[in-house]
């Protein structure tokens, strides 16, 4: 029964992940920011959520 409800809470992180993912491009699109800057910036955000939860601004780039 875990093992089914974890499966299916990772099939939602997915899907949300695969609709953030897909409005990014639309954004992109609209604002004429190439798409693989929108790649490698969605990366950059996935590596620095662990870091901004402890609150550690140092490594913080705005890209």
């Amino acid at each position: 029964m875990d093992v089914h409800y974890d499966h299916i809470k990772g099939v939602r992180f997915h899907i949300l992940f695969l609709l953030q993912y897909f409005m990014d491009v639309r954004y992109n699109l609209i604002n004429g920011v190439s798409w693989s800057q929108g790649v490698k910036r969605r990366i950059l955000k996935l590596k620095r959520a662990p870091k901004l939860e402890k609150k550690d601004f140092t490594n913080f780039r705005v890209i």
